[in-house]
């Protein structure tokens, strides 16, 4: 095996790692941040209303609220992500992974490749690092797993691959999409424990809608 093909295997080794880990155990966290006005400190969290008096004496109602979506731009690509995902990115060799991971199973991967090589090659290179991955991990396989799909990915018909899947008692999803964007190729990958699919449907939506 070529040695990018080697370090593409084990980035979707890692990030799958982290994803299959999420599935058992959710993630919780309340951000608290201090809000100085004047010499007063208000400690105060997303989402909760809170009472703020200015140094005239006023009282005025607020309330903190996060963005509900960031943009991700790099690469030769750009996208849209829920506030709740979390981004992080490597290069390697001519091929950019960009790692999007939600607070729980929701994994989405996004490659970009520089390299010369088509579409159809870098799918069937996913799809089978994707299986030998989950096999090493036995999980079984359902009927069907790795058959042809169609869905809308940054305005357009794509085809893919989808991999249904049982592991460690919970059922799992991947979708697989790949496609040529100017002299690159772009890989899509996403990823979600069945029991977080309306979680992982408002995650998803957000990217694949507005890929670019």
């Amino acid at each position: 095996m070529n040695r990018w093909l080697t370090i593409l295997s084990v980035m979707i080794g890692v990030g799958l790692s982290g994803s299959l880990a999420l599935a058992g155990g959710k993630q919780s966290s309340k951000a608290v941040f201090n809000l100085h006005v004047g010499k007063k400190v208000y400690k105060i969290q997303p989402d909760k209303p809170f009472v703020i008096k200015t140094p005239k004496g006023e009282k005025l109602k607020a309330v903190l609220r996060q963005q509900e979506t960031l943009t991700y731009s790099s690469h030769g690509i750009s996208f849209k992500y829920h506030h709740e995902m979390k981004v992080s990115s490597e290069d390697q060799m001519g091929v950019a992974t960009i790692t999007v991971e939600g607070t729980s199973s929701p994994l989405c991967i996004v490659q970009v490749y520089s390299i010369a090589i088509s579409a159809s090659e870098v799918e069937k290179i996913l799809v089978s690092s994707l299986e030998n991955e989950f096999k090493n991990r036995k999980a079984s396989f359902m009927k069907g797993s790795g058959g042809k799909i169609s869905m809308k990915v940054g305005g357009k018909n794509r085809s893919g691959r989808k991999l249904d899947f049982l592991l460690a008692g919970q059922r799992f999803n991947a979708k697989v999409f790949t496609f040529k964007k100017g002299k690159s190729v772009i890989a899509l990958m996403i990823q979600n424990d069945l029991e977080d699919q309306k979680k992982a449907d408002k995650y998803f939506s957000v990217i694949l809608n507005s890929i670019r």
